[in-house]
């Protein structure tokens, strides 16, 4: 019994396996025999139901993809006039999911997924219906009688009606500067063709006057040349002439005619023949000195009256100077830095330093001045001793001599209350044409430097009146400058990140 119990299983399973071999085979070949009933579509719908195919891609759903589909996919399917394979499909799909977060202008911007639901209140599947204008995000009714009791809430279609207004109006300002901006860029190369007309028309009328000045030159050079040619000229006919003479006396015979012929050349054709110089050849002369021409030519840039300077530098010749502080490692000992760099004051009870030049009380700032306008203010505070300028930093790091060398320009003002401008030894009595008495003085100096025009400029700059032109030094600076303060009495105190004022007297 168990013998043929074991025979029927077998016989089973024989023939369960030769069933599903068959079903395999007819399977196959299905799979090879091309549906000629299957429709492309490639409306959208059919594009987002490819976007679960693809498993390769990182798609959700891809597990759901059989090896009997991708078999039928990947197999070129062959309709009329039409001509569709797996790669070509990728791709259009890939096309499509790009083209989704895509706007107009070619930007790719990914979109967040819109949940409609309220975070908070899940289990009620409460719909985002509100938007709380104060902390800008949507909710529910239940929210909106929370949390958002107090504040600004309107319906959702209100809030994006008037989002969407606002971004229109900002995309319309958006579109309006960049067609301006167009514009402008049509200006600049317009403005930058017309400049350089311009320059090429100045550089050539500059060397038009160099080549009328050469002309002039090589005219009196050829003049000059001209002179010399006949003077050797007559000098060489002399020569020939006493040579004539001379033949003739030697074919005498009378000692007396020799005598009268050695005489005749002796009074008149050798008075009139001279040696020739040895620099007669030579123009060295008519040499030119160059050399300040050359140092103009140098110079030859675009003047700051017509904005000629580039964009980097126009920017640092308007924005205001960075504010500087006084520099303790250059004060001097009888001197003492106050209110954080913006103080000095002059200490009578510190003796003399030993070594010092005696009275030479400065204080440099500890920021140098390169190029571009500054200006600074000082308040005098009634001190009656005080020099205010600029100076070059000599090679041991301390402030030269204030106003008693040629690398520091200052304005000075010391008994009888008068202001005087000195550099390199040089005082010069400052007029102004008011007077002000010892305590109704002037109170605050203004300092203009520009630097890359050599101007440094004094100002009366007392706070509520209108400033006064007190002197100005004009000096091609070559080297950093530093703003530069001496103080003999009282105290100084200063005033820096000063834009430059508009009403800037010039004299």
């Amino acid at each position: 019994m168990s013998s043929k119990s074991k025979e029927s299983r077998r016989s089973r399973s024989k023939s369960m396996s030769r069933k599903q071999s068959s079903n395999r085979a007819e399977e196959e070949q299905r799979l090879r025999t091309p549906d000629t009933h299957v429709a492309l579509s490639t409306s959208q719908g059919f594009l987002e139901d490819l976007e679960t195919v693809d498993p390769s891609d990182g798609s959700p759903g891809g597990e759901q993809f059989t090896p009997g589909h991708r078999d039928v996919l990947e197999k070129s399917v062959t309709l009329p006039a039409i001509d569709v394979n797996m790669d070509s499909l990728k791709q259009r799909v890939r096309r499509y999911r790009e083209d989704k977060g895509r706007p107009m202008n070619g930007i790719h911007v990914k979109l967040p997924s819109v949940r409609k639901t309220c975070a908070r209140h899940r289990e009620d599947s409460l719909e985002l219906a509100l938007y709380c204008e104060t902390c800008k995000e949507c909710m529910c009714y239940k929210c909106a009688l929370a949390a958002h009791k107090d504040h600004n809430v309107e319906p959702v279609s209100t809030a994006a009606k008037k989002k969407k207004e606002r971004l229109l109006t900002r995309r319309n300002a958006l579109s309006e500067m960049v067609e301006k901006s167009s514009q402008q860029l049509g200006v600049v190369e317009e403005k930058c063709r017309e400049a350089k007309v311009r320059i090429e028309s100045e550089i050539l009328g500059l060397m038009s006057t160099i080549d009328r000045r050469q002309q002039m030159l090589f005219r009196r050079l050829d003049k000059d040349k001209q002179a010399k040619e006949e003077y050797i000229q007559e000098q060489m006919t002399l020569c020939g002439q006493e040579v004539g003479l001379i033949d003739r006396a030697l074919c005498k015979e009378d000692s007396v005619e020799i005598l009268e012929v050695v005489g005749s050349i002796e009074t008149g054709l050798r008075s009139r023949l001279r040696q020739n110089p040895s620099d007669l050849a030579s123009f060295d002369h008519l040499k030119l000195d160059l050399s300040e021409q050359q140092r103009v030519a140098d110079r030859i840039n675009f003047s700051s009256s017509n904005g000629g300077l580039s964009l980097d530098q126009h920017m640092t010749r308007l924005k205001p100077m960075v504010p500087f502080k006084l520099d303790p490692k250059t004060a001097s000992k009888k001197l003492r830095i106050l209110n954080g760099g913006k103080q000095v004051e002059y200490r009578e009870h510190i003796p003399e330093p030993v070594g010092s030049r005696r009275g030479l009380h400065t204080v440099m700032g500890n920021l140098p001045i390169t190029t571009g306008k500054h200006y600074w203010e000082v308040s005098v505070n009634r001190s009656l001793d005080y020099r205010i300028g600029i100076c070059y930093k000599t090679a041991d790091g301390a402030p030269s001599a204030a106003g008693e060398d040629k690398n520091s320009w200052v304005l000075c003002l010391g008994y009888p209350n008068r202001f005087t401008a000195m550099h390199y030894h040089k005082r010069v009595l400052v007029f102004s044409p008011f007077y002000r008495s010892r305590i109704d003085g002037i109170r605050k100096i203004g300092i203009h430097q520009d630097y890359d025009l050599g101007y440094l400029a004094f100002f009366s700059a007392n706070s509520g009146e209108r400033k006064l032109f007190l002197y100005a030094f004009h000096a091609q600076f070559e080297k950093p400058t530093y703003p530069l303060f001496y103080v003999g009495q009282g105290k100084l105190t200063i005033h820096t990140g000063l834009s430059v004022p508009k009403d800037l007297p010039t004299s």
